[in-house]
């Protein structure tokens, strides 16, 4: 993977290069705004039923954007927060289907988020169509006419607006299979109520009448542009790893153990994301950590927060190392090598970081690449170690600035 990575949104290539830094002015009332992850408003599998398989997906923050090189003529849109796409296959037993292209983009207002679709230009072949999404705000529905008229095809898509995100469904397939945008709409329109419904993520909302909505600590964990800082070794290159996208962690997500625990010591929500940092091959050997683990929870009180963390289990019992490091209020540490086998390419170094800060835990835990053996694996430990502990600092920082 290159530094630069050029990225194909849908069946075309979206043409937008961010120009500015990430502005998350509050515009517009909460209420008016979609406050989820943008991976919150896509199409899921469950939506689109038997007749599509997920290929890939991908999601990238205003600065990795602002990194990625486009191909093909540039759009300066300002106030774009993040985007995700997704690659459908259609089924074997289909052949009137070919391809599916899912996206979201987030922005920080509905005016900014207007603009970018009514800047829209999708090129040569491309003509207007009518009709709209429902409920959505805005709709622009494209379909593509091939110069050739012995080439028999249908490639339409949807482009709509719901508040501050744009979201975008394309489909190509046979001109029988695809004689028209009905298909597109009706994905759009399921993404559409989506957004609608969960403008504000349910975990973010007040459990009764006179009782405050838990606190928002997505804001907390460490962002690309401070992992490329506190990681030297390709740290630009981290990315959410998509087969298992960030999500806010309640109690009830954890075993029926832990539960009373966590319960009693105030904890009120925490949120997690996996990373895998995109390098080549060639690149691999001069880094440590390649896989990460991030995460954030809040407790009601500083001595829940402490409470919180002397339960953590860590990697095991046995790789715990004391004392722990300076970091935070307090911190604990594990090390451990990942056992043979585990892995077909090698065994690896883990190194895990929990601490607190006031009334929030962190907890940072990164793997190393994977080594021929487990000498070689207490080798890279050392250069691992390194790297966990600067995010682990780092992250800290963040927490301090927590009310």
């Amino acid at each position: 993977m290159s530094r630069s990575r050029t990225i194909v949104i849908a069946l075309v290539v979206l043409g937008l290069l961010i120009a500015g830094g990430l502005a998350l002015a509050n515009a517009l009332p909460k209420s008016d705004r979609l406050t989820g992850d943008v991976w919150d408003y896509r199409l899921r599998p469950t939506d689109v039923g038997a007749d599509w398989s997920l290929l890939d997906q991908t999601t990238l923050d205003v600065t990795q954007l602002t990194a990625t090189d486009v191909t093909t003529a540039t759009l300066n849109v300002p106030g774009l927060h993040s985007l995700y796409t997704a690659s459908y296959t259609a089924a074997a037993d289909n052949p009137d289907l070919t391809e599916m292209g899912v996206r979201v983009l987030l922005f920080d207002t509905a005016e900014n988020a207007q603009t970018a679709l009514s800047a829209e230009n999708l090129g040569e072949g491309w003509s207007l169509q009518t009709g709209s999404v429902q409920g959505a705000d805005a709709t622009q529905i494209w379909r593509y006419t091939d110069p050739d008229p012995t080439l028999q095809q249908g490639l339409f898509r949807v482009d709509f607006r719901v508040r501050n995100a744009i979201g975008s469904v394309s489909i190509l397939g046979s001109a029988a299979g695809v004689p028209d945008a009905a298909r597109a709409l009706g994905n759009a329109s399921a993404m559409a109520e989506t957004m609608k419904a969960n403008a504000t993520p349910p975990e973010l909302v007040s459990p009764g009448l006179f009782q405050a909505a838990p606190p928002d600590v997505r804001p907390l964990l460490l962002s690309p542009a401070q992992l490329a800082e506190a990681d030297r070794q390709f740290g630009d290159r981290w990315l959410i790893n998509t087969t298992q996208l960030p999500s806010f962690t309640t109690n009830a997500d954890f075993s029926a153990a832990a539960r009373p625990v966590l319960d009693q010591a105030g904890r009120l929500i925490g949120y997690q994301s996996y990373w895998v940092k995109g390098i080549t091959q060639e690149e691999e050997t001069q880094t440590a950590g390649v896989l990460l683990f991030q995460q954030v929870s809040a407790y009601s009180t500083d001595q829940g927060a402490a409470t919180g963390l002397a339960a953590m289990a860590g990697l095991s019992s046995t790789s715990e190392i004391k004392p722990g490091p300076t970091i935070g209020d307090s911190a604990r540490k594990w090390a451990a090598i990942t056992p043979p086998g585990q892995n077909p390419n090698g065994q690896s170094a883990v190194i895990e970081i929990n601490f607190r800060v006031g009334r929030y835990v962190g907890s940072v835990q990164v793997t190393s690449r994977p080594v021929a053996s487990e000498s070689a694996a207490i080798a890279v430990s050392g250069p691992t170690d390194a790297v966990a502990e600067a995010l682990a600092r780092q992250l800290a920082e963040n927490l301090a600035q927590a009310p």
